[in-house]
């Protein structure tokens, strides 16, 4: 699994300085060299599973909020099109439906998605 190397460490270059800590508290905190922390808050340098997870519980973040790659916004946006979704279909008969579902099947087939 690839992830934004650049986006985990700029997510725990945020988090850190929210919570007033020094890159050198953190390295302490969580037994890495200062230089190995920059590196990864750079995205110069990837992190083994066992370290993130120690910088995460440190930071008091989960796993996802540091790799996934989304936002909020993203979500919501997901959220209102699904809405619309389904505001334009709740009131069609269950073969209406079936129909639309055939229709934006065979559409899919022929865009990229």
């Amino acid at each position: 699994m690839n992830y934004d190397l650049r986006l985990v460490g700029n997510r725990i270059k945020q988090q850190r300085k929210s919570l007033g800590l020094t890159q050198e508290q953190l390295a302490e905190k969580i037994d890495l060299s200062t230089t190995y922390l920059c590196q990864i808050e750079n995205g110069s340098r990837g992190v083994n599973l066992t370290n993130l997870i120690s910088i995460a519980n440190c930071l008091s973040v989960t796993l996802d909020y540091l790799v996934a790659d989304f936002t909020v916004d993203t979500i919501k946006s997901t959220n209102d099109l699904d809405q619309q979704w389904m505001q334009l279909i709740e009131d069609k008969s269950p073969s209406s439906k079936q129909m639309l579902i055939n229709l934006v099947s065979d559409m899919l087939k022929h865009i990229n998605t």
